[in-house]
């Protein structure tokens, strides 16, 4: 509760919490869990909230594993809604940190393009 991004997301227009989503994605779709999602004036924020316990040092490492997840929740919710994801945060509870995802546009198109090369795949 005592981070930005929470604080962000009380003071903000419209919140909601443990959201599903389900988006299409070629022949198939995207499904998933959003533990934050809140809006404000210039786009949807969503939040992922990870209880691994990690150092500051293995964040980077950590967040490399996080990235297509982050970038398939925001082009989940995206389609969904029409409305633009400004940023996809992650929440770490050990060490209290967040960690805002860089270049979110290109990780959703990673996310959309591994989620059709996998559809595909077993579609073969």
């Amino acid at each position: 509760m005592n981070s930005d991004i929470v604080r962000r997301a009380v003071a903000s227009k419209r919140i909601w919490r443990e959201v599903p989503v389900a988006a299409p994605v070629g022949n198939g779709s995207l499904h998933g869990f959003i533990d934050l999602l809140f809006e404000e004036d210039n786009g949807l924020v969503v939040v992922d909230y990870k209880t691994d316990d990690v150092t500051d040092q293995q964040l980077p490492v950590v967040m490399e594993r996080y990235r297509l997840q982050g970038g398939a929740y925001a082009h989940a919710i995206a389609q969904i809604t029409g409305k633009p994801v400004k940023e996809m945060a992650f929440l770490f509870l050990q060490p209290k940190s967040e960690v805002v995802l860089p270049n979110l546009a290109g990780a959703m198109a990673d996310a959309r393009n591994a989620a059709q090369t996998l559809l595909e795949a077993g579609a073969g």
